[in-house]
């Protein structure tokens, strides 16, 4: 049997190499930047999809509080939603409508700005202002 001997000083101890490490630098170097942009889209998109959301509800509740109070006398009138929502507007308009002389469409459009960009989202919906 042989015996296996080492030289003193000399071990057969692993671990990472300069050129190993160098590698694994550049990587991350070279994915970070993506992932970092990426990850900056993502949030831009749901605080985005976020607002989106509030608009429609806003909307949505303008829209149904004319209808339950009735006031439907104007042609048009603006507003605002408060301290509860900054930033976000309303405009509503009544219009003839075309197909059917009795009815009349509401359109609620709310608007806010984001990053210096207008965005608006509009809901409209039809009413028989006579009530029957």
């Amino acid at each position: 049997m042989k015996s296996r001997r080492y030289q003193s000083g000399m071990s057969r101890r692993r671990g990472v190499t300069l050129i190993e490490t160098l590698a694994a630098l550049a990587l991350v170097a070279t994915v970070m930047p993506v992932l970092t942009r990426a990850w900056v889209i993502t949030m831009d998109a749901a605080s985005r999809s976020q607002s989106q959301i509030i608009a429609a509800a806003l909307a949505e509740n303008r829209l149904s509080e004319m209808i339950a109070q009735g006031d439907l006398s104007q042609a048009e009138s603006t507003g605002d939603f408060g301290d509860e929502h900054p930033g976000f507007a309303w405009q509503a308009v009544l219009l003839d409508w075309a197909h059917d002389p009795r009815l009349r469409e509401v359109i609620v459009t709310v608007t806010w700005t984001r990053r210096q960009i207008n965005y608006e989202l509009s809901m409209s919906t039809l009413v028989d202002p006579t009530g029957t």
